[in-house]
């Protein structure tokens, strides 16, 4: 199990990251709980999907790529609204991503198509997608990041439509785990 805290402020909202990993290699579950550490409410979404980020290391600390099985479609904004929470001090929340089967991921990326002026303008790409890890992989660590990417709010402002992401908590944290499994004993 590994632990990241926020330092402490009185002036912002302050959260702790932990993650383990449970099961076995077959059938491999990460667990992600995001505490409410500080003395002002947070915003976060209650799937635990717009953050955090994960990412699957080799033993050369090189990032495995999850494999993308689908695009989802974008819900209502009503839905997606109601998928933002508050978590009062001391309030947590938790997910349980099965690695092996389809889990949701919030993508945001930044392209440069080019325009038939021959200019290049920067866009902004963003959706929510199933993937998992790949059957192959055999990843030394995980990483978790509770802490937007180059691209995320303005991927998830667009996304969002409307919600203003500076209520919307964004770490930073970050933990890093061996991926590793107890030996279970016999009786």
């Amino acid at each position: 199990m590994c632990i990241a805290d926020e330092a402490d402020s009185k002036s912002f909202p302050n959260a702790s990251l932990v993650a383990s990993l449970l099961g076995d290699a077959e059938k491999p579950v990460l667990s992600i709980r995001l505490r409410n550490t500080g003395n002002v409410p947070i915003i976060v979404d209650k799937e635990l999907v717009f953050l955090p980020e994960l990412v699957l290391v080799d033993n050369e600390h090189r990032a495995i790529s999850f494999k993308e099985i689908r695009a989802i479609e974008k819900p209502a904004v009503s839905v997606l609204k109601s998928r933002l929470v508050t978590l009062k001090p001391g309030e947590e929340i938790e997910r349980h991503v099965r690695l092996r089967k389809e889990f949701k991921r919030f993508v945001t990326g930044i392209g440069i198509p080019k325009q038939p002026s021959g200019g290049e303008t920067p866009k902004v790409s963003v959706y929510e997608t199933l993937c998992q890890m790949p059957a192959d992989a055999r990843p030394f660590e995980i990483e978790v990041s509770y802490k937007p990417a180059y691209s995320f709010e303005e991927g998830f402002a667009q996304y969002m439509e409307g919600v203003d992401v500076a209520k919307f908590f964004r770490g930073p944290l970050r933990v890093s785990l061996a991926y590793t499994f107890a030996r279970r004993t016999g009786s």
